[in-house]
């Protein structure tokens, strides 16, 4: 299952989301199918994620006007990420290149290049649940 890891930085803040191979997989199918089928979604509606440190929303928007991924503080910490349909194409088609690539393990960063925007990063094979302190 996906876990995203927001980790906050006053010069480079992050979303980490870590998982195995599969569940990248369903990512990035996930991005696949926004890309034909727009619409918003809140990521603990999607059944591959288990763990978010903050909400997360991910917004269509209609034009090119995107901002990435965005933190807002009020009234509580939540992210929502807006991309448009191109975008959600374009990082379904980077998580593909990193899961076809044959390495047993790897990671990408999802983003539109947008100031002030959060990075995501992306990552399977790397770390396994043997890494997670449990109860925290």
């Amino acid at each position: 299952m996906l876990r995203f890891h927001y980790m906050p930085s006053d010069f480079h803040p992050l979303l980490l989301i870590v998982g195995e191979r599969s569940d990248v997989s369903q990512l990035q199918e996930f991005f696949y199918e926004l890309s034909i089928n727009p619409r918003d979604v809140d990521i603990k509606e999607l059944a591959f994620v288990t763990s978010a440190t903050h909400d997360v929303t991910i917004k269509l928007v209609g034009d090119h006007k995107t901002r990435g991924l965005i933190l807002h503080r009020s009234p509580e910490l939540r992210l929502e990420w807006e991309i448009d349909r191109e975008t959600a194409g374009m990082f379904a088609e980077e998580i593909a290149e990193s899961l076809d690539s044959g390495n047993k393990s790897g990671s990408g960063f999802l983003e539109i290049g947008y100031v002030g925007e959060i990075r995501a990063k992306v990552m399977f094979g790397e770390f396994d649940d043997s890494y997670l302190l449990s109860g925290v």
